[in-house]
């Protein structure tokens, strides 16, 4: 806890937050684009968003606020619709509106549900990237033949 408090009287307000490519929007969930990004091996949040949700609006005007700063390490921001992305729901085990998904790569490294301040947010992703730092990168498995 005490290294989070550092960390953000370091990195102050504007900390963590990631320029989304759209300057300040989320970016819709779209497959290709999604698997795309995540071959770069960099952060990602996917939100899973609906509109009979009460926390949602509130989550993604915190979301697109933080995606405009400017930060170290960059994070992509996606917007998955909660009830049109099934599959994808059933992939990663979601079950909640408003749930959270942070992933370095192809790997998840944190989930949340009903976030929607901004400190809370911004908490919750520092806290997930101080976690990850000393994990080493995620490396594709390697086949091996037989030794004869």
């Amino acid at each position: 806890m005490r290294r989070i408090v550092v960390l953000l009287a370091l990195v102050g307000p504007a900390g963590f937050a990631g320029p989304a490519r759209s300057a300040g929007r989320l970016e819709p969930y779209n497959t290709a684009a999604f698997s795309a990004q995540q071959q770069k091996s960099g952060y990602i949040v996917l939100q899973f968003h609906s509109s009979a949700c009460n926390v949602c609006p509130r989550q993604e005007t915190t979301i697109e606020r933080l995606s405009k700063e400017p930060s170290q390490p960059p994070i992509q921001f996606y917007q998955a619709v909660f009830e049109r992305e099934e599959e994808l729901r059933k992939l990663y085990q979601v079950s909640a509106m408003s749930t959270l998904l942070v992933f370095r790569g192809r790997s998840i490294i944190g989930r949340s549900a009903g976030l929607y301040t901004e400190d809370e947010i911004r908490t919750f992703l520092m806290k997930i990237m101080l976690e990850d730092r000393g994990r080493p990168k995620v490396r594709p498995k390697r086949k091996f033949g037989t030794k004869r």
